[in-house]
Formats: structure tokens, C-alpha cells, sequence
């Protein structure tokens, strides 16, 4: 039974790999069009890139959400309205008539435009963005309170792991992760975070504790505390290293001035991983956010 899947499985693969090579070929692919997806990280980098443009927007994941699958993506909701920010929010440019998946394909980086060519200007500038997202203050001051933190005196690291381990094309493991903390570890506060979307095995921790040994490590999952005083806390945290993801990158851009962001600089895997990566670290060097 389990080879019959997997040769149905392997089949669709093939297909759907056709397809998006037909649809290249034939130039339909979508330019001008914003589709929000995904959680948090995703829906703030999607409306600060809506602020500061001009496209039209595709918010129907919300609206009318995909099926979830066994061995697919987590499907996620809204999570801006603690912001004030609802699907409303968008009316004005959302797209009436979105295109179905079999005719185009979705916004695409290509090699002969990559973003140092100017065609890939950083949409998620910040501008009015801090304002649009307000820190919580009252849920922070008390996390930090009662681990006898004041003020901004620590230091976060996001591990990504939750669905990225079914469907991430790079997966960041906790040793990268303690590598660049030994590299850094002179520039860590006392205090360190570390949060994850799902809890860390007590031999993930150790190493981790290892490579910070001058640092109390508290690790905090999405079980431990809510996404949006997570998400609070890295931006007001002292240094942050960001995963290859959307949720702790969005933190660092929105992150105070004074907060050192170090990011990873492959965002994803496969043949086209720098070329696609480059969305995303064209907003630093090696990778520390400017």
C-alpha cells in the first residue's frame, strides 16, 4: 500500500512540476499582485509590501482557506487583528477576479532579474510600519518581569521547526543554530531566549546551553507563551538571529534601531536556493540587518 502512495504521491509531483514549466514558458505569471499567505511573519512582510506599493492584493487564503493535508503546510488564521489590522483592511485593492491556480503562476523571482538589478527594490520598507504594529508592552513587561529582566537586557534566537520539518526545502538545525551562538556568544546579554515553534528534545537544549554558556537560556515554545508576545519580545530583545523564517525576520526589520539582527543568509534549499534567497537578504549583508 505504502508504494502505491508513494508512486501517486511521486506522479502528482511530476505534474504539477509540468505545469508550472508550461506556465513559465507561456509567461503566465503574475507581476503586479500581493498574495498574503501564511502566518504572521507572512501576513506583516505582505502588509508592509501593500503600504508601500501600488499592487492589488490576494487575500482569499483567509477568506476562503485551503484544505489542510497530512504531509502539507499548516494552514493558518488571521493574526493581525491584534494590531487593529482585519482583512477590511485591504478593500480597496483586493482583487475581484483572482486567477485560479491552473492558468497562472504566483508573483516568481527569475534569474535574469535578480533583486540587484533594481527590479527587486525592498518592498517591506518600514516607514509607518512600527506604528501599524505596536509593541504590547503590559504582556511583555510582564514576561520579562518574571525572569528579572529589565529593559531590553537580552538576547532572542528563533528555531524554526513545527511544519518546516514536513515541508521547509531548509531546515536550519539547532547545531547551526549553537554555531553562530559560539560565534557570538561575547555579544550575548546575560539573558537568552530561545523560542521555538515547537519544544526543543533536552539534548537540543544542552547544545544550545553549550554554545551560550555565559547566558541563562530560558526555551520557550508556542505551547509557553502566545505567538504575538513572542514575536514582541524578539523585536525589543538586545541581539536577535532570526530562523529562515518569515516570523522572526519580520521581527528583526520592525526591531528598534539598537537591536543587532543577524539573519541567516540562505533562506531556502534546493538548486535555486541563492537565487531565491535573495528577497530576502538583499535587506542585509552577512547577514546582519542594516
Amino acid at each position: 500500500m505504502w508504494k502505491q502512495k508513494a508512486l501517486i504521491s511521486g506522479f502528482r509531483l511530476i505534474l504539477l512540476r509540468t505545469h508550472a514549466r508550461s506556465l513559465k514558458l507561456l509567461r503566465r505569471i503574475e507581476k503586479d499582485v500581493i498574495y498574503i499567505e501564511g502566518g504572521m511573519g507572512s501576513q506583516i512582510l505582505g502588509t508592509l509590501e501593500f503600504i508601500n506599493t501600488n499592487k492589488e492584493i490576494d487575500v482569499s487564503y483567509f477568506s476562503n482557506p485551503p484544505r489542510a493535508t497530512v504531509n502539507g503546510p499548516d494552514i493558518w488564521k488571521w493574526e493581525l487583528d491584534r494590531y487593529g489590522i482585519h482583512l477590511d483592511f485591504f478593500r480597496q485593492r483586493v482583487r475581484l477576479n483572482p486567477y485560479k491556480w491552473q492558468y497562472a503562476l504566483k508573483p516568481q523571482i527569475v534569474k535574469s532579474k535578480l533583486s540587484t538589478s533594481g527590479e527587486y527594490v525592498n518592498p517591506w520598507s518600514i516607514g509607518v510600519g512600527v506604528e501599524l504594529f505596536p509593541i504590547d508592552k503590559t504582556a511583555t513587561t510582564k514576561v520579562l518581569s518574571g525572569y528579572g529582566i529589565e529593559g531590553n537586557d537580552f538576547g532572542a534566537i528563533h528555531i524554526r521547526k513545527g511544519d518546516y520539518l514536513r515541508v521547509s526545502s531548509r531546515v536550519i538545525t539547532v547545531s547551526e543554530s549553537a554555531a553562530i551562538l559560539t560565534k557570538l556568544q561575547n555579544q550575548l546579554p546575560k539573558a537568552l531566549f530561545v523560542f521555538s515553534d515547537t519544544a526543543l528534545s533536552e539534548s537540543e537544549k544542552e547544545v544550545v546551553r553549550v554554545a551560550a554558556p555565559h547566558s541563562n537560556t530560558h526555551f520557550l515554545s508556542e505551547d509557553d507563551l502566545e505567538s504575538g508576545t513572542v514575536h514582541d519580545l524578539m523585536r525589543l530583545s538586545k541581539v536577535l538571529i532570526t530562523a529562515n523564517s518569515t516570523f522572526s525576520l519580520s521581527a528583526g526589520l520592525l526591531a528598534g534601531k539598537d537591536t543587532l539582527v543577524y539573519s541567516p543568509i540562505l533562506f531556502f534549499g534546493g538548486k535555486d536556493d541563492y537565487l531565491k534567497s535573495r528577497i530576502f537578504n538583499q535587506a542585509g549583508d552577512y547577514f546582519l540587518l542594516r
